[in-house]
């Protein structure tokens, strides 16, 4: 998150032998760094993980935070004895208990479910009280866009800010954009392969990134 868009725009000018931004102006590389960023937290969630203090609203459906790409996971409630949460399948408490929606509320959690194909809500049980409660999650956030450069968007020094993502995915954004670049000249000969070639590239650090992680991850 330190890594400066200006740099890997810098970078990809250089590899275009483009630093005057003729062809590949700054702005079109903003636009593919963005695009980067989204596609990537896509595959990574964790590119870009956000732990958070969020407030619950009545009854046991809650909706994840507007800056939300996706729940990882909900650690505790931040209230009462802060007692830890775990996750459990809807399926399970709608056999043990078909009426649990309704349940009395409460201000303090024992359980969390969560359905990857309706990405931006969860549920809490017992279900939250009107006055409601608090957990502390982490979830995937969306990473805010670059902002466009500045004056005629062509030169890499008209970029500003930084990356949203972890710093080690630098490399990664630097594929796609180039992926992106090579693209937009497909007619000339051999950018096709280019284009391809560096797509792949930025799809196999991800890969690697993923194994990389597993291999030195925590264990139980």
């Amino acid at each position: 998150m330190t890594t400066a868009a200006q740099y890997l725009v810098k970078e990809a000018q250089t590899v275009l032998q483009d630093l005057a931004g003729v062809r590949w102006p700054a702005s079109d590389l903003v636009v593919y760094l963005n695009d980067a960023q989204r596609d990537l937290i896509v595959v990574r969630p964790d590119a870009n993980a956000i732990t958070a203090s969020v407030t619950t609203v009545e009854g046991a459906r809650q909706q994840l935070p507007a800056t939300a790409a996706s729940l990882i996971d909900v650690i505790r409630n931040t209230a009462g004895t802060k007692r830890a949460m775990r996750k459990v399948e809807m399926s399970v408490l709608d056999a043990v208990s078909p009426n649990w929606q309704s349940a009395t509320g409460v201000t303090e959690f024992v359980h969390f479910i969560y359905d990857a194909r309706e990405p931006n809500i969860f549920y809490v049980y017992p279900p939250s009280a009107i006055a409601g409660g608090s957990v502390e999650m982490v979830y995937s956030g969306y990473p805010a866009p670059i902002a466009a450069p500045s004056g005629d968007g062509k030169a890499h020094s008209t970029v500003t800010g930084n990356i949203l993502v972890n710093d080690q995915w630098s490399t990664a954004l630097l594929n796609y954009m180039l992926a992106r670049a090579y693209s937009k000249d497909v007619e000339y000969g051999g950018n096709l392969e280019l284009a391809a070639a560096y797509m792949q590239a930025f799809t196999a650090t991800i890969s690697s990134q993923l194994q990389s992680s597993q291999t030195v991850a925590p264990k139980n």
